[in-house]
């Protein structure tokens, strides 16, 4: 039950997101609020994932870990109303693909 919590934590903190960053450019007033419950959906999600095994795990969690920062940072431009949000969350989805093709595959 807690990997179900844990994988729902994931696909809604990135939809989120998703419609967030959608909603952001389209300059919606809602827009910042969606993308800030995106984001402390994945900071939960990150959390609860940050103990692993190998070195390669923890390294690439690491770096999954500095991807939520420039998120964090995403949303503090979006709420002083910069544009520069867009370049982090750009950043941060740069390194979370890399992250997600390099993670080692899980299934047994």
């Amino acid at each position: 039950m807690k990997k179900h919590l844990i994988t729902t934590l994931f696909f809604v903190g990135y939809l989120a997101i998703v419609f967030g960053a959608i909603a952001g450019i389209l300059e919606k007033p809602f827009a910042f609020y969606v993308f800030t419950i995106g984001v402390v959906a994945l900071c939960a999600y990150r959390i609860c994932t940050l103990s692993a095994g190998d070195f390669r795990v923890k390294r690439l969690n690491a770096m999954g870990a500095f991807s939520t920062l420039l998120l964090i940072a995403s949303c503090t431009l979006m709420y002083m109303q910069l544009s520069g949000w867009v370049l982090t969350l750009f950043v941060a989805a740069l390194i979370d693909l890399i992250v997600s093709i390099r993670y080692p595959n899980q299934t047994k």
